[in-house]
């Protein structure tokens, strides 16, 4: 995962550097290291964000699917 892959994926969850921060446990110092490339985004990190947007868009895709079902018997 490349900083501007990082950077997206923070944004696609609607997130601060330091709520990101908080989200996956680590100091907002290292978040900003990782959003502007100046270290390696560690393996773990990769797979938590990706899980992250995942559910967030596996969640919204439902939650559009079922306003659009209809309430008829």
């Amino acid at each position: 995962m490349s900083a501007d892959e990082f950077r997206k994926a923070i944004a696609d969850l609607g997130m601060t550097q330091v709520e990101a921060a908080a989200a996956l446990e680590v100091d907002a110092r290292t978040v900003r290291r990782w959003a502007l490339g100046e270290r390696a985004i560690p393996g773990p990190v990769r797979v938590a964000l990706r899980l992250m947007v995942e559910i967030r868009t596996t969640k919204t895709t439902a939650t559009v699917s079922g306003s659009r079902r209809s309430t008829a018997p």
